[in-house]
């Protein structure tokens, strides 16, 4: 006598099903830990128990009346960021600078920018190989026995090489 195991349609549905959300929550987790977009910002911890320190910093910074101006200019093999700084009687503040920024998803990859001075008052930084996007900028400056800092958002793009498809074809 020969018997046919039978497996039951709903057995293998159920099996099925489980097996589907094991999979969907397994790329939940490896898409949840590798993505540096969903990483958060370094020192957050630290940062927060300073808020109050960095707003007594704003309101000196504000009362200095000192200005900040962020600008870019896009390069074939990075970007050229520019920083203006005028005291409150819009003279030139010349002194030394310190600088990092983070592209906007990845918070984890935070770099140094060295800034040279082209003339007074006017920081330059050659920014190699920026990912294309929103940029955070933090600086201070120390001038004259004072301490001035400064953050912007900048977008950031590449240097458009001529198209292709701008020149004429001739047809025969």
């Amino acid at each position: 006598m020969n018997q046919r195991a039978f497996i039951n349609p709903w057995i293998l549905f159920v099996i099925g099903t489980m097996l589907i959300s094991f999979a969907f929550i397994m790329v939940l987790i490896v898409k949840g830990t590798g993505d540096p977009a969903l990483a958060t910002t370094p020192n957050y911890y630290e940062r927060s128990l300073k808020w109050d320190e960095e707003q007594r910093e704003n309101a000196r910074n504000d009362a200095l009346g000192w200005e900040a101006h962020w600008s870019a200019i896009p390069q074939s093999d990075g970007s050229q960021l520019i920083l203006r700084i005028t005291d409150n009687q819009g003279n030139p503040v010349n002194g030394e600078i310190s600088s990092e920024g983070f592209f906007n998803s990845n918070p984890m990859n935070v770099r140094s920018i060295e800034f040279g001075t082209s003339e007074p008052g006017v920081y330059t930084a050659k920014l190699e190989r920026p990912d294309v996007g929103w940029w955070r900028l933090r600086a201070e400056i120390r001038a004259n026995g004072t301490r001035f800092t400064t953050q912007d958002q900048l977008f950031l793009v590449p240097k458009q090489s001529p198209a292709s498809s701008d020149r004429k074809t001739s047809e025969s």
